[in-house]
């Protein structure tokens, strides 16, 4: 009888320091992937050298982004005009290359324009659930002059909040 009950202490013991060892995996609450918040404004008025600009809704945009075999991958957007969008930068390189046309009408006639993303890479931990993600600082941005007038960056510093604009893009009236 006592060697019964020493035989199930036994194996209740066992069976409570194996239950200990296992860990629950908490799930990932936070965003592991950031992106660069572009804004597109146009040139409303221009009153005693007082420039008011307004939010530019693109018909159809096209944006393409040039991947690390030198391939333009293209996004159309279907949806309903358009003056805000989130791009990602690559995390294996110091530049992106996107393109950006406002209309798919434009295509044809007009070439897109170029945007270079010069940035550095932050490598940030999360936690033990997300693990790391890429935290950026973008430098400069270059850009051609086909349709856009000018790029502004607002906030160099792209992290996990979404609220954030970085980049204002100032297009020349369509």
């Amino acid at each position: 009888m006592i060697k019964g009950k020493a035989y199930f202490y036994l194996l209740l013991v066992t069976l409570l320091l194996v239950a200990a060892c296992n860990q629950e995996k908490q799930p990932c609450a936070q965003p592991t992937i950031v992106s660069v918040k572009l804004g597109c404004y146009h040139l409303i008025a221009d009153t005693n050298n007082v420039k008011i600009f307004g939010d530019t809704a693109l018909p159809h945009p096209v944006l393409s982004v040039r991947d690390t075999a030198g391939v333009f991958i293209r996004y159309i957007y279907t949806q309903p005009p358009v003056n805000k969008f989130s791009i990602n930068l690559s995390s294996v390189s110091d530049s992106t290359v996107w393109t950006i046309t406002p209309d798919t009408t434009l295509l044809s006639i007009l070439p897109p324009d170029t945007l270079v993303f010069h940035y550095l890479r932050q490598l940030t931990f999360i936690s033990n659930s997300c693990g790391y993600s890429y935290n950026y600082n973008i430098r400069q941005v270059n850009t051609t002059h086909n349709s856009i007038d000018s790029v502004i960056i607002v906030n160099a510093s792209v992290t996990s909040n979404a609220n954030v604009e970085h980049l204002k893009i100032y297009i020349h009236h369509l």
